[in-house]
């Protein structure tokens, strides 16, 4: 039991990462996430728990969380949770660039 409570667990880090990528694709429109059938994947569709934005564009922090739950039975009865969590940003270079640019025109042309 104890075994299969942490492949649980590492597979639903896994699709909390595929999640946090799928949704890191949406909000840049620069990448998109296809199932081994060549459907179209959704964060919804990868992964149950919860996924959350902050910040601003062009650089947005997308930030999922979610729990695995062991069946509690005889000796493992405490042991029946784990919180899974992780982020990561979600950058567009161009549009990074870009905003540089304008905030600092002489810095970024080289100019003196």
């Amino acid at each position: 039991m104890i075994v299969m409570f942490f492949y649980e667990s590492s597979l639903a880090e896994s699709r909390m990462h595929m999640a946090l990528r799928c949704e890191a694709g949406l909000i840049t429109e620069k990448c998109t996430s296809y199932s081994e059938d060549g459907t179209v994947l959704s964060p919804d569709t990868v992964w149950n728990g919860d996924i959350t934005t902050s910040g601003v564009t062009p650089a947005k922090r997308v930030i999922g969380n979610g729990e695995v739950r062991m069946v509690s039975r005889g000796l493992l009865s405490g042991l029946g949770l784990r919180e899974v969590k992780g982020d990561l940003r979600a950058v567009d270079p161009v549009k990074l660039l870009r905003i540089r640019q304008t905030v600092h025109p002489l810095e970024a042309s080289g100019d003196d």
